[in-house]
């Protein structure tokens, strides 16, 4: 199965829908748009997402790779909301997750051994780099 990966990934033919899935190249482009955002954490704010998204290429961002236009259409627009949505369930699910540990009381987390999950350092609503990846290849690439 490894052999057959790298001789897959030397093999591949990149090109710009992924029709075979990203290459490396591609994977290290997006981490590299993620960078430019995250002040050095895994973390961007929620609000950096449309600047996030009009720096990466398409199919996850709206820049063309050919002209390098970024895309303004109404099609454009709605994926955003779309995505956008998307994160603001996460981050609604995860502030939940949080207040329902929070009503235990202190004894009661400890004999559960349930911590509460770490703030976020640097930005108040923030999305981590696996959950907007995991959104935008859902609504941006299906």
């Amino acid at each position: 199965d490894n052999f057959s990966f790298i001789t897959d990934e030397v093999a591949q033919q990149e090109d710009d829908n992924w029709t075979e899935g990203a290459s490396s190249e591609q994977l290290a482009a997006m981490t590299r748009s993620f960078k430019l955002f995250d002040r050095g954490t895994t973390y961007i704010p929620i609000s950096s997402v449309i600047s996030l998204m009009q720096v990466m290429y398409k199919p996850l961002g709206f820049v063309d790779p050919v002209t390098l236009s970024v895309d303004t259409t109404h099609s454009a627009k709605a994926a955003y909301q779309l995505v956008r949505a998307e994160l603001n369930l996460i981050l609604q699910a995860e502030w939940d997750e949080r207040k329902r540990i929070q009503k235990k009381g202190f004894l009661r987390r400890l004999m559960a051994f349930e911590v509460l999950p770490r703030y976020k350092t640097r930005f108040a609503m923030c999305i981590a780099y696996e959950d907007l990846m995991k959104v935008l290849l859902y609504w941006r690439k299906p």
